[in-house]
């Protein structure tokens, strides 16, 4: 080297242009290092980089390009990056189910995460997706978790319960029925739901204007169709005897079912009024004694009598005995020919006979006991005459 020159530490540089000649790595020629406060070639400069310009250099500042990154700057969680360049990237899962806070809607929560299942209508966001799920398929305004047939709108909690369907429209878990009488129907297809003797299995009763069984028929039997029933017409089998008919008196029959068969005799001889020919004197009527050739008709026969043997002088006839208990002579001695009828007291014919010039025996043995009527009448002159017979 130059005579005279001091190079003390070697590196070729002297030390009056060498500013550290105690160390050979610090000399003119040697390449500056950053950011080590030293200033190896000698240039009077030490080199510091700090590209972002937040105060670190690049050798302490993780990221010289970002001035929001260095040894200073406020940790920022869940993004990827080291901020404070520690060597840490900050992460927050407070209930550890694998989502960052930052995309974890409800990090307090593990079953509330991006990747979670929904469950609809809970008005919780289960997946973060920012939608909570509901469900109602028939659109009626009730979620298909209250809903209890999410396909019928006539369905739901806020519905009108309709009794007797088997439907449970209000989602209740009642089907509403209704039988206020208890006898196992239900009051739409009850007709009495307010009597237990009345239903659809009830045994019909007849004749009482009531439907029992509730098939629309009230049963009844009117055999003799007059409009009574059997149970109110004492003879269902003539439609003449029902409770509006007309009674008839004296004929033995009810006809108007009251319990009475209608009977008149005004002068109480027992003897009705049809059959006693004087109703308001009890001395006349057909059981009574006929008193001889007095002008009053006492029994009813139509005549006074006035002898046993009752001489018809204008027709010559005879009739005898009379009273008469088994044999009535009757005596033709004229020359007309009679036809005789013999009626009892209600009228019936009992006994006929034509007479000509001739005597006839008729037998009454098998009368009985009471008052007849002869009906006399000339087949020739046609004239006619009424004649009482007594039989004993």
């Amino acid at each position: 080297g130059e005579l005279g020159a001091v190079d003390g530490d070697g590196d070729g540089y002297n030390s009056d242009e060498d500013c550290d000649d105690t160390n050979v790595d610090i000399n003119p020629g040697a390449m500056e290092i950053p950011n080590n406060d030293i200033d190896e070639n000698c240039d009077g400069e030490v080199l510091i980089i700090d590209e972002d310009n937040d105060g670190y250099n690049s050798d302490e500042d993780c990221d010289d390009t970002n001035a929001d990154v260095n040894p200073a700057a406020m940790e920022i969680p869940n993004n990827d990056i080291d901020e404070n360049c520690d060597g840490i990237i900050q992460m927050i899962d407070a209930d550890g189910d694998g989502y960052n806070s930052d995309e974890d809607c409800d990090d307090a929560n593990a079953d509330i995460n991006p990747a979670a299942d929904e469950i609809p209508n809970n008005d919780i966001d289960e997946n973060c997706d920012g939608i909570i799920q509901m469900i109602d398929v028939d659109g009626d305004g009730y979620n298909s978790d209250e809903d209890c047939n999410d396909a019928n709108a006539e369905i739901n909690p806020g519905a009108m319960e309709i009794p007797n369907n088997d439907i449970d429209e209000n989602c209740d878990g009642v089907a509403d029925v209704i039988d206020e009488d208890g006898d196992g129907y239900n009051s739409d297809e009850d007709c009495d739901d307010s009597n237990a003797d009345i239903n659809p299995g009830a045994m019909e009763v007849i004749n009482n204007d009531i439907d029992e069984n509730c098939d629309g028929v009230v049963e009844v039997i009117d055999e003799d169709g007059d409009g009574y029933h059997s149970d109110e017409d004492c003879d269902d089998m003539n439609a003449g005897i029902n409770p509006g008919a007309m009674e008839i008196v004296n004929n033995d029959i009810d006809e108007n079912c009251d319990g009475v068969i209608e009977m008149i005799d005004d002068d109480g001889d027992g003897y009705n009024s049809d059959e006693d020919c004087d109703d308001s004197n009890a001395e006349i009527n057909p059981g009574a004694e006929d008193i001889p050739n007095n002008g009053i008709d006492e029994d009813c026969d139509g005549m006074d009598t006035v002898t046993s043997t009752d001489n018809l002088s204008y027709l010559d006839i005879s009739i005898y005995p009379n009273p008469v208990s088994d044999f009535l002579t009757i005596e033709n001695q004229s020359s007309e020919k009679v036809q005789i009828t013999m009626y009892n007291v209600q009228g019936r014919k009992v006994k006929t006979a034509m007479i000509a010039n001739e005597s006839s025996i008729i037998d009454l043995q098998s009368l009985p006991i009471g008052l007849y009527r002869l009906r006399i009448v000339s087949l020739t002159t046609n004239r006619k005459t009424n004649y009482s017979i007594h039989k004993i």
